[in-house]
């Protein structure tokens, strides 16, 4: 099983779930249900060395294809992926289908294209909930995806710019509200 983290987060945050899926006994759970796991850092993030080029490197749902397959021996395998790595390990499944077992995503993007007449009333709160969010906090994404190089320089030449982004998302995307401070335990109804 490969499972592939998102950003700002690091393979760092998978240990916990590596261990578990490894280990299973060790939890509570029975040995034969242990996965060989592998968690590799997401190519120039973190803790990888920058791509050499951008000159058409390949894809990292391919790496981690060669990775699985070519390096490692595995015919066939089961992939995670959360907010980045949902897409990687979407186009994983998407361009090796044969390979992959199943895949459990974090997020999921929504479709493309779809006809409005035909969304429930569930699916209508659920879009409804989407642009909510979207609104109030997805300025990073427009900003990631329009002007990167704006952000580029305090979150790469600057730890504290780096904290800052990281701890201010985290705070928003908690439960807390936005009231969390450092320490407080939450617990959401």
């Amino acid at each position: 099983m490969i499972l592939t983290n998102g950003w700002p987060s690091s393979f760092l945050e998978l240990t916990g779930l590596a261990e578990r899926l490894a280990a299973p006994s060790r939890y509570g759970g029975d040995a034969a249900d242990a996965f060989t796991v592998i968690v590799p850092s997401l190519p120039g993030f973190g803790f990888s060395p920058q791509r050499p080029s951008l000159a058409a490197p390949p894809q990292t749902h391919e790496l981690w294809h060669r990775l699985m397959r070519d390096e490692l021996g595995f015919e066939r395998y089961a992939a995670h992926g959360s907010d980045l790595g949902a897409g990687i390990t979407s186009r994983l499944a998407e361009a090796h289908p044969e390979a992959l077992a199943g895949i459990h995503l974090m997020a999921v993007a929504s479709p493309p294209g779809y006809d409005a007449s035909g969304v429930t009333p569930q699916e209508r709160a659920y879009l409804d909930s989407v642009a909510a969010w979207t609104a109030q906090e997805g300025g990073y994404q427009h900003e990631q995806s329009t002007r990167p190089l704006t952000l580029s320089y305090g979150l790469s030449d600057s730890p504290v710019g780096l904290l800052a982004w990281i701890v201010e998302k985290y705070r928003a995307w908690s439960d807390c509200g936005g009231t969390c401070r450092p320490g407080s335990a939450t617990t959401s109804s």
